[in-house]
């Protein structure tokens, strides 16, 4: 299987950097190129792919703003964060903002990005498995609340 990534980067150095590594492994990737936030919402309403890695110093969009602006223009394709920034706590950040990891630039390697795509996309695939169910349960769970209203 061809793994479809798109790489939101704007530093043409850093976009290499990480194309290298992603290249250097046995897994196909199909590489899509983004420089800007607009750009990447741009292509998503055109193609669809497996994984976006992301960067957070964007034109125009900088830090945990850049995530918070992908997640609220998608709902089906997973994110991991990719970045310079060592802010106090802004993978923690990233995590709770919907992001599957958040991999620091500076020690990143072809091995850890692999592996993060790779358990990005089978959580991303658990989780649309069980949405469902989970939706389910509440569903469920508000009806036995409401009977066990009417029936006080």
């Amino acid at each position: 299987m061809i793994i479809e990534v798109l790489l939101v980067e704007d530093s043409p150095t850093q976009a290499q950097h990480l194309e290298t590594l992603l290249f250097n492994s046995i897994i196909d990737f199909n590489l899509t190129k983004a420089v800007s936030i607009k750009e990447c919402l741009e292509l998503l309403k055109i193609n669809k792919y497996h994984i976006i890695l992301l960067d957070l110093t964007l034109p125009n969009s900088i830090g945990i703003a850049t995530v918070e602006v992908l997640q609220k223009n998608i709902s089906d394709t997973p994110f991991i964060v990719v970045t310079q920034l060592e802010e106090s706590d802004i993978d923690l950040q990233a995590i709770a903002k919907g992001a599957q990891d958040c991999l620091f630039k500076n020690d990143i390697n072809s091995y850890n990005l692999i592996k993060s795509i790779r358990l990005a996309i089978e959580r991303h695939k658990v989780r649309k498995l069980y949405e469902p169910l989970n939706y389910s349960t509440i569903k469920i769970t508000d009806t036995i609340d409401k009977i066990k209203q009417l029936t006080k």
